[in-house]
């Protein structure tokens, strides 16, 4: 979780500042359309009424606060209004000028104006479509489903276009072109093609729009093709049915999208490059489409395929979402592509109500190929992707070689070949293996020993795709390169020594299906992993989204294969909008928990149906089914919180005990039904309990299931089997997590189930013994616990409380090192805070040391992550302070690779490091605790002078490292007090809050008296 106002303040540099900053001013009257989803009064003359009394409360309130701005004479450009979902402006402020904006008569709130990126057939037989086409005669006519992206190329054959006309049409105007037409019925540009928000050229930044949305991308016309394109025939011709299990998709160009009947309106929010900030306003045009102030007329249906990471639910354009839930529409969007790290799910699919969608993988991809011709047992077509450095195949033809591997030891191909592995590859096709170097390295290294070609093999089974370019090398590469799995890889080598020649093709760029079944139902690498930062369980929903082929803009009739959840959200899409066209009466939260209740197929780490199985936390309820979906009459959701579906349990204390409860509803005949929950992963001692274990239902009934929870003691802290040990070159942190469903069963089968979540916490209430320590020190061991992390410091620090939520007001501070060692001591510093953190990037720790003692601070130690995007948290330091930082050791001073403390969900922070990395060569020094949250600064403390050669205290624990221990009660630490009276901090990670932190009195030790004999002078 990263809060964008945090990330400023610790890490933005003073020119960054300097820049204008893009907001959103919430503002106190009610939006427009609240009126609607408050009274839900139906569309009645009052109700209108209503809606335009608010709307012109609305534009006075804005009126009145454009003008406070002028007249405080504020430079600032409006970007533009939300009225009717939101109430605010859109504004680009001056950094200092938003502290007294927020302060300004009827502003709620401001927050960042954070830019969304966009974000990237076998799919759409794999979610079970064709048979919800088949036997349920849903193909999602009549539902409107707005794309809110880079626009759609309604030219192209698979929305019904000619596939021509492309140089005579004026993107910026109608009525020169075939749209609006049968596919795509309407929209409007709200961006033009010169906008970015992220531009540094102001100009840029306002957006220009008109009635034309026209893509200029290529993203949303893959985005629409895969929700509802009709398809294109292997002729080029668009696709005129049937839509059955009959449609022969092995003999199309571009398979029909999950609902190839749907309408589609473009609502374009990108320029031609770039981010976009306007995805609210595309969000308020999809609620009242002709602007009456209506919202009769609103979508059924939205599609967002961008985003942004590290998601909130209070952003503008979540808030914009909720409320476009609540008011008919359901907002559909896409997780994010950044990968495997706790919270890193985006917004604005972290938006409560939206349906959030994880990628999946299926068992097909369309790619290119490469050709074996001799010999003859191999002979045949293979999967391949071609790079997107060097000659382009297509233009220079295919290149026929013998194939030739580098000598033993070289196979990477990272380094100029050896002359023996040079006359081997002269002349030949090399065979290089992937891995280590950029694949451009790997291609020079055999054109400079007189390669004609390179074929380049991955490490796995995995989808062949397109090489990247290396910019760091800028020689011109001459021989064509592909890239090839490795099952065909290890077969070329079995037969190098009977000759083995090979042909490199753009003949079968894009048209040849690789199936790969074992990969069926895993999750895609890039997919981002939730929950989000407030614990509410995100992503909801998981479909395919690895390799998927659709149109490509500008082409007329051709298509594009391509990685990212934005692929996924628009199956999902389709697949709600044939649900919706067969039972229209559905809300978008009854809607929403239809799709995640019929997700039965899990998914899995590497191999389907082979555990372990992924968390809930990455694959959401588990894979799309349209079929399931159409015929299921069971609804189950959180009680508390009907909007999300899911049951997020936030922190649950271990050992202790829970309940929550899940609302079920029947919306067909009566029925019986059994419950049970089942883990996804085991957490040994956790027992989940339904009660009542079965429920009858009659037609329309609902009923609530209390879920008992009993929570381990958590001896061994569970880890997530699916989730790699190291991100980069450092150990990761896991997040201790519940993940299960709550399934219900008619029998023997499976009819319904609904996600549950939380993040267990340690919760101990150990104790350190005895009480005070008598002078010079002594024994000290651990109370109340079998076994602790214990961190004992001598105490620096004792803060106050402060109002509100002050996760890094620090209550206490300690210093400690290690004892017996004034060459290399390392130094431990330990703080508890006032509020828990969920992650520690919530929170910016400081340390700063004045090594010299004049007064300035010389070099700091912070929290952070050791690289962007990572669970890999460490201690740096900082040299300068407010300069580059150094990743020195994991946070907590102990490595995530064994048991240790833990780093999420506490109060506890401890930084570690060598006193030589911080430029300590001996004597006193100065330092002091500084801290930052979300508020801004929550701690500065007093100057403490500290002396690592001499410390007041000297504490000696099992094992040597820093001054944090794994104490059994049977072992003690050894506490050895100087000559003045101090005070030892023990903070305990385990301990459940309130209970972290215990100040020992230390007396000093009593100082040594030398008795000198008299001497008699007789």
């Amino acid at each position: 979780m990263r809060n964008p106002w945090l990330l400023a303040l610790a890490l933005v540099g003073p020119s960054s500042w300097a820049q204008p900053q893009a907001v959103f001013v919430e503002l106190s009257q009610p939006p427009a359309f609240a009126p609607w989803w408050e009274q839900r009064e139906g569309m009645g003359v009052h109700a209108l009424a209503q809606v335009q009394a608010q709307l012109q409360a609305v534009e006075a309130q804005q009126e009145a606060f454009v003008a406070q701005l002028r007249q405080r004479g504020a430079e600032f450009v409006e970007l533009y209004r939300l009225q009717k979902l939101a109430n605010g402006v859109a504004l680009e402020l001056p950094p200092a000028a938003i502290s007294w904006v927020k302060g300004l008569p009827g502003v709620v709130r401001v927050r960042p104006l954070v830019p969304k990126s966009p974000l990237l057939g076998t799919a759409v037989p794999l979610v079970r479509a064709p048979q919800a086409w088949q036997y349920h005669g849903a193909t999602g006519r009549g539902v409107r489903v707005g794309i809110i992206d880079t626009g759609i190329d309604y030219l192209h054959r698979a929305f019904g276009g000619p596939g021509t006309g492309y140089s005579a049409n004026d993107t910026t105007k109608l009525g020169d072109a075939p749209y609006p037409n049968a596919k795509v019925v309407g929209g409007w540009d709200f961006a033009g093609d010169d906008y970015d928000a992220g531009s540094d050229t102001p100009s840029r930044r306002t957006p220009k729009p008109d009635p034309d949305p026209m893509d200029c991308g290529g993203h949303g016309t893959h985005v629409a093709s895969i929700a509802a394109g009709f398809g294109v025939t292997g002729n080029g011709q668009t696709f005129p049915g049937p839509f059955n299990t009959a449609t022969p998709f092995a003999d199309l160009r571009i398979a029909p999208g999950a609902a190839p009947e749907a309408q589609l309106y473009a609502l374009r929010v990108f320029g031609c490059s770039g981010t976009t900030a306007l995805v609210a306003r595309a969000l308020e045009w999809a609620a009242d489409p002709n602007g009456d102030n209506n919202p009769a007329d609103r979508l059924d249906i939205v599609n967002l395929s961008l985003g942004s990471p590290w998601g909130e639910d209070d952003s503008p354009d979540s808030l914009a979402a909720n409320n476009a839930s609540r008011l008919g529409v359901l907002v559909v969007a896409s997780a994010g592509n950044s990968g495997d790290t706790a919270f890193i799910t985006g917004s604005p699919a972290a938006a409560t109500a939206a349906l959030s969608v994880a990628a999946s993988v299926d068992a097909g991809a369309v790619v290119g190929a490469f050709e074996v011709l001799a010999p003859s047992a191999l002979a045949g077509t293979y999967p391949a992707a071609e790079a997107a450095f060097g000659p382009n195949l297509a233009n220079i033809g295919d290149r026929e070689g013998f194939l030739a591997s580098p000598q033993a030891g070289e196979e990477l191909g990272c380094n100029p070949f050896s002359a023996s592995s040079g006359a081997a590859l002269s002349g030949k096709i090399a065979l290089i293996n992937r891995g280590v170097c950029s694949f451009k390295r790997k291609v020079l290294n055999a054109q400079n020993v007189g390669a004609i070609g390179v074929l380049i093999v991955r490490q796995d089974n995995g989808d062949p795709f397109t090489m990247g370019d290396d910019p760091s090398i800028t020689d011109t590469i001459n021989i064509p390169s592909q890239m090839t799995v490795l099952s065909v890889g290890e077969q070329l080598r079995a037969r190098l020594t009977a000759g083995v020649r090979v042909r490199l093709t753009a003949r079968f760029r894009n048209q040849f299906l690789y199936s790969n079944p074992e990969r069926e139902d895993t999750v895609a690498s890039f997919s981002s992993r939730g929950p989000r930062g407030d614990l509410l369980l995100k992503p909801d929903l998981s479909a395919p989204g690895e390799s998927v082929f659709a149109a490509s803009h500008g082409t007329g009739d051709r298509g594009v294969s391509l990685n990212g959840t934005s692929m996924a959200a628009p199956l999902v899409a389709g697949v709600a909008a044939l649900v919706k066209q067969l039972r229209p009466e559905l809300t978008p939260r009854q809607l929403k928990a239809l799709l995640m209740n019929t997700a039965l197929d899990d998914l899995f780490g590497t191999t389907k149906g082979q555990p372990p199985r992924h968390q809930v936390s990455r694959a959401g309820a588990g894979r799309v089914d349209a079929e399931r979906a159409l015929g299921a009459t069971l609804l189950m959701y959180a009680r508390h919180n009907p909007e999300a579906v899911s049951l997020s349990l936030g922190l649950l204390p271990a050992p202790g005990s829970a309940t929550a409860a899940v609302t079920m509803r029947n919306l067909g005949g009566a029925r019986t039904v059994a419950l049970a929950f089942t883990p996804t992963q085991p957490v040994p001692g956790l027992v989940v309990t339904p009660q009542p274990a079965s429920l009858a239902l009659g037609p329309g009934e609902e009923a609530t299931v209390t879920l008992l929870l009993s929570l381990p003691l958590l001896t061994a802290p569970p880890r997530d089997a699916t989730q790699a040990t190291q991100q980069g070159n450092w150990p990761r942190f896991f997040l201790w997590e519940l993940s299960g469903h709550l399934v219900a069963r008619e029998g023997e089968q499976v009819v319904a189930r609904v996600p549950v979540y939380g993040v267990l916490v340690p919760a101990q209430v150990a104790v350190g013994t005895p009480a005070i320590l008598a002078a010079g020190g002594g024994n000290l061991a651990l109370a109340n616990t079998a076994g602790s992390w214990v961190a004992a410091l001598e105490l620096a620090y004792l803060g106050e409380r402060k109002p509100g939520v002050r996760p890094a007001n620090v209550l206490f501070g300690g210093v400690a090192t290690t004892s017996g060692s004034t060459n290399e001591p390392l130094l431990t510093f330990g703080v508890v805070t006032q509020d828990p953190w969920i992650s520690p990037e919530q929170v910016r720790i400081r340390v700063d040391f004045d090594l010299d003692r004049n007064g300035t601070a010389d070099v700091r130690l912070q929290n952070q992550r050791a690289s962007d995007n990572t669970d890999a948290f460490v201690t740096a330091v900082c040299r300068p302070v407010s300069g580059p930082c150094t990743a020195t050791m994991p946070l907590g001073g102990v490595s995530p690779e064994g048991p240790h403390p833990p780093v999420f969900a506490t109060t506890v922070m401890v930084l570690t490091a060598p006193a030589s990395a911080l430029g300590w060569t001996g004597g006193a020094f100065d330092f002091w605790f500084s801290t930052v949250d979300e508020v801004g600064q929550a701690t500065a403390s007093p100057r403490v002078t500290y002396n690592p050669a001499s410390p007041n205290l000297r504490i000696t624990g099992p094992g040597a490292g820093p001054a944090v221990w794994r104490l059994l009660p049977s072992q003690t630490l050894q506490v050895q007090a100087g000559e003045t009276a101090t005070r030892l901090l023990l903070l305990f990670p385990e301990n459940r809050e309130g209970f972290r932190a215990q100040v020992v009195p230390v007396q000093a030790a009593q100082k040594v008296r030398r008795l000198v004999r008299a001497q008699r002078s007789q």
